[in-house]
């Protein structure tokens, strides 16, 4: 059963977590700059926060390029929970001040018809979430957004 346990944490560590884990792994020039990041709620990232974003997802994104992108950010089970990119770096920016690991997201990227079915979102970061949400039940939550 422990065993059992393990496997399971693990498993939801390296399916949940596809990215930066600690922010000693983020380059310290992308660190110094943490400040201008989020800034705004326009839903196109700026080009500070798509480096820090193909950086900290550099190990799930593969092909895809945060720049010039539209990002929504999702957080909580409910599904009521809204958020947005300054409420995603504000949290980032407490997380790397107070010495705690970054944030803990999913990424999602969107083909074509999600992207379309979302609202015109090219992917989405969903932080916060107990639970590991479909590709279709992101889309579904930002119809609804």
């Amino acid at each position: 059963m422990k065993n059992l346990l393990l496997f399971i944490m693990f498993s939801y560590t390296t399916i949940s977590f596809g990215q930066v884990s600690n922010f000693a792994d983020i380059p310290k020039a992308l660190l110094e700059n943490i400040g201008n990041l989020g800034i705004n709620d326009s839903l196109l990232l700026n080009t500070q926060e798509s480096i820090y974003f193909n950086c900290i997802f550099e190990k799930s994104r593969n092909d895809f390029d945060f720049t010039e992108k539209k990002i929504a950010f999702l957080t909580g089970s409910s599904g009521n929970d809204k958020s947005t990119k300054r409420d995603y770096f504000n949290l980032e920016k407490y997380q790397y001040v107070h010495n705690f690991p970054p944030n803990s997201g999913e990424l999602y990227v969107f083909n074509e018809e999600q992207k379309e079915k979302s609202g015109g979102y090219d992917a989405a970061i969903v932080y916060w979430c107990k639970v590991i949400m479909t590709k279709e039940k992101v889309v579904e939550r930002l119809r609804r957004k």
